[in-house]
């Protein structure tokens, strides 16, 4: 799956900036954190391919507890019989349990009112981009997709005496992993969590679309081109650009009717026909069709044979009937 996953840059309205649109590259910084009856850490996170930016918190059982606890624990594969690399024998199921069913959420959000600062996406764009640390993650992601992940935090090169460190290691299953998040305040953190790896249920604190807040308020003919964003964004309103994607769009339309009539021709029996001289015949008069025709819908007589998941770049519904 690459950019843009699915929506129509046709149409970037529809779809930038919203907490359902997926990003693969993010930003991310170590916002706070406590140490209550169960552990928390926010972070902040901007997706630099869907223009979202976000903030989220890990919450847990304490410093240190067990992969595999709670219900939510349960959806998660132990391939393969391997041990748990964070076990240490800490039952803290009854709080995630209590946090999924979100009865003690509010407790554990009343720490971090530092939170209240943060009111825009660009305000958070601009505090990541002042401490720039990316990760791609293991495949794209929106904010509402990491709400309810079971995620993993250790905090590196700790100081005892404050609690805090210099920068953190996150988790999301399946999501991220390892993803280097170097700490944004100047404030003593005292989090207890970030002496040991504190494991817990990733919830989403504060959402904004920087799309919404930028892309018609400036008056610049490309908004975004001084921000680190997809190409895309960069140069929306470009039509150098909106150039460029046709004719990428074209070559790759081309490319795969080569590889059909390649296959026709080596293949003539596959298709119906009685041999390679007739296929080379018809091969012929179906590629004239598709040219002559404007490449259109209703010209492409090789839509039959094209992959589902490549009838976009022809105009044709990604999956069930052809129209």
């Amino acid at each position: 799956m690459t950019f843009p996953y699915g929506n129509d840059l046709n149409y970037p309205d529809s779809w930038a900036g919203k907490s359902t649109t997926k990003a693969e590259n993010y930003m991310i910084g170590y916002h706070s954190g406590a140490s209550l009856i169960f552990g928390a850490h926010t972070f902040l996170f901007f997706g630099m391919e869907s223009l979202s930016a976000f903030s989220a918190t890990l919450i847990g059982g304490g410093p240190s507890v067990t992969y595999g606890l709670s219900k939510a624990a349960k959806r998660m594969s132990r391939e393969g019989g391997q041990s748990n690399r964070y076990t240490t024998g800490m039952d803290v199921s009854e709080p995630l349990a209590r946090i999924e069913k979100g009865k003690d959420v509010v407790d554990a959000y009343d720490w971090s009112t530092s939170l209240d600062n943060i009111n825009s996406a660009h305000q958070i764009y601009k505090i990541l981009a002042g401490n720039v640390s990316t990760f791609k993650a293991i495949l794209p992601f929106c904010a509402e997709d990491l709400a309810g992940t079971l995620g993993v935090v250790s905090g590196v090169k700790a100081d005892v005496l404050i609690g805090g460190a210099g920068y953190y290691l996150a988790d999301a299953r399946d999501l991220f992993t390892e993803v280097t998040a170097f700490n944004l305040t100047s404030q003593f953190t005292l989090v207890s969590a970030s002496l040991g790896t504190l494991v817990g249920v990733w919830k989403l604190d504060k959402f904004f679309n920087l799309w919404g807040e930028i892309s018609y308020s400036k008056q610049d003919e490309y908004p975004f081109q001084a921000y680190n964003v997809h190409p895309f964004f960069k140069q929306w309103k470009s039509k150098a650009f909106t150039y460029e994607l046709e004719a990428s769009r074209l070559q790759e339309q081309d490319k795969i009717i080569n590889q059909i009539t390649t296959d026709m021709i080596n293949n003539p029996t596959k298709y119906g026909y009685p041999d390679s001289d007739y296929a080379l015949q018809r091969v012929v008069e179906r590629t004239q069709q598709f040219y002559d025709g404007g490449r259109s819908l209703e010209s492409n007589s090789f839509l039959p044979w094209i992959p589902a998941d490549q009838r976009e770049l022809f105009g044709a519904p990604r999956y069930g009937g052809l129209r």
